[in-house]
């Protein structure tokens, strides 16, 4: 009797841990917070999210808008192919733990992105240029977004979803970092 016991033990036990695998390998994974500059690979592309500051002012070209906060991100990008010219989608938001940081800003939200070859991304933004790191003899694109609103708090979970690409096929690129460690 003792025998069968075992084996009927040990078959539940194997039943449990095989059913314990399957559903941890089915829960959502957590997506993973990285400290910056964070850089994602893609088809396409190969994105470095290099630099994040506060920023409450945006330039249009014409007049300066002032919030009372905001975020800028800078991307630099390495194309696949360095004969094409880029493609981004003109909606620029992300999330502070889950909720969109326009979702408290009516009335009150702006956003501003420019591309830059790297030659004028010297010429326009130097003292960003000092501190970000542009790999060399590399054709590279940056990407300046500026998302200014209402005042954001010390930290949370921030999510940018950059989609950036050529004619009109785009990628996406998913940033998540803390946002105390990009102030």
């Amino acid at each position: 009797m003792t025998g069968k016991y075992l084996s009927i033990r040990n078959f539940f036990y194997y039943v449990f841990c095989l059913f314990f695998i399957i559903s941890c390998d089915s829960l959502p994974s957590t997506p993973k917070i990285a400290k910056i500059p964070i850089t994602q690979k893609g088809e396409m592309s190969t994105v470095v999210l290099a630099l994040v500051n506060r920023q409450s002012t945006i330039f249009d070209g014409e007049n300066i808008h002032t919030f009372p906060d905001g975020l800028v991100f800078y991307f630099i990008i390495y194309p696949v192919n360095t004969n094409i010219s880029p493609t981004i989608k003109q909606y620029q938001n992300f999330t502070i733990d889950k909720e969109p940081y326009w979702k408290s800003t009516p009335g009150s939200y702006n956003s501003h992105t420019v591309i830059y070859n790297e030659r004028t991304f010297i010429e326009h933004e130097p003292e960003a240029f000092s501190i970000i790191n542009i790999r060399k003899n590399t054709k590279a694109f940056v990407q300046k977004t500026i998302i200014c609103g209402p005042s954001l708090p010390s930290e949370g979970i921030v999510h940018y979803q950059l989609f950036f690409g050529y004619g009109k096929t785009l990628e996406e690129f998913n940033f998540i970092f803390n946002l105390k460690d990009a102030l």
